[in-house]
């Protein structure tokens, strides 16, 4: 079963469940959907919201990607992994014509660095105190 893509609305955040603590989420996405620079996308599989993904274009061709994991990521994380594969490379290289997908990956928790270099992406730097709450993040790209 293939995984299928939607245009992101709010009223998907009524029946997804983030796998992590996001505190301003519905006020964060509202806000990103106003810019016009984001592309956002919503990943189902059977009905079942898997994730929200989105990518900011920093430059024609550059963008940098960004993923939220639903609650049922632990029971179908092969077939997240092949939705983001996919995503990655039928929406943002073939239709929107990205060349370069970058990543800021939070430094200490090492499960999202894998995930990371498993897509492909390659570490290229540490960026110190990048978020909010001072913590280091390390920056990975990908090239297609």
């Amino acid at each position: 079963m293939r995984a299928s893509y939607l245009p992101f609305e709010l009223g998907h955040l009524d029946f997804f469940e983030p796998r992590d603590d996001f505190e301003n989420l519905r006020r964060d996405m509202g806000e990103n959907l106003q810019n016009p620079s984001i592309s956002l996308v919503t990943v189902t599989l059977a009905k079942q919201i898997l994730m929200i993904a989105g990518c900011t274009k920093f430059r024609a061709g550059v963008g940098e990607v960004w993923l939220l994991l639903d609650k049922c990521y632990e029971r179908n994380k092969i077939r997240m992994v092949a939705a983001t594969k996919e995503l990655m490379m039928e929406c943002l290289v073939k239709e929107l014509g990205y060349y370069r997908l970058q990543m800021a990956i939070d430094a200490n928790i090492p499960e999202r660095k894998r995930w990371a270099e498993f897509l492909g992406f390659e570490k290229e730097g540490l960026m110190k105190s990048y978020d909010t709450t001072g913590a280091d993040h390390f920056l990975y790209a990908r090239l297609f």
